[in-house]
């Protein structure tokens, strides 16, 4: 069964119907963005955690409308929702990452030599190559695109036992250079 997502449109289509798309789906449902989650994931060698995060939800709303005034460029808007399975940076542990992105995207023929300057400044641009395109890839991507590449929890105490420092002991500290320190103060005297 196809979902809204995977079929083709044309994004002028969209915009003259000023077409609203509201969709909940799963993390599996993105082949790309689940290879990479399942690559990060497979690192850390836990089977039994793999296979639950292809359930959590992205909910995703998206707008179409012009984006110029003589309707050439069709524009989205929007927003993504997911809760992104990631590793903490700080404690290595399995975490559910909310990941929330606001779109507002000016979809651009890639044959197209420029664009007008104001409206460049005003919405990124995502370069379309055919006259039809599948939101899916729009959508994956801006989720892909979103992700830190060093995620961590929000709160540090909500982080395993990794994160928390160890215990400072009374050994007396090893400074390596304070000999080199002295003998340069030697020297310029």
């Amino acid at each position: 069964m196809a979902t809204p997502l995977h079929q083709s449109y044309s994004p002028q289509d969209l915009a003259d119907k000023k077409q609203v798309i509201e969709y909940k789906g799963k993390i599996e449902e993105f082949s790309r963005l689940s290879e990479i989650v399942a690559a990060d994931l497979g690192v850390l060698g836990k089977p039994e955690a793999e296979e639950a995060w292809r359930a959590a939800p992205v909910e995703i709303r998206l707008q179409f409308a012009w984006a110029d005034a003589r309707r050439t460029i069709p524009q989205v808007t929007g927003r993504v929702a997911a809760d992104m399975p990631a590793i903490c940076q700080r404690c290595l542990e399995v975490f559910r990452y909310p990941l929330e992105i606001d779109l507002s995207l000016a979809l651009v023929d890639a044959s197209e030599e420029q664009i007008d300057p104001d409206l460049q400044n005003s919405v990124e641009t995502w370069e379309i190559e055919q006259d039809k395109m599948r939101l899916v890839d729009l959508v994956e991507e801006s989720l892909i695109m979103a992700m830190p590449l060093a995620p961590t929890h929000d709160e540090e105490h909500s982080c395993g036992k990794l994160a928390k420092p160890e215990e400072q002991t009374d050994r007396a500290k090893v400074r390596p250079f304070a000999d080199l320190k002295a003998a340069m103060e030697k020297t310029n005297k």
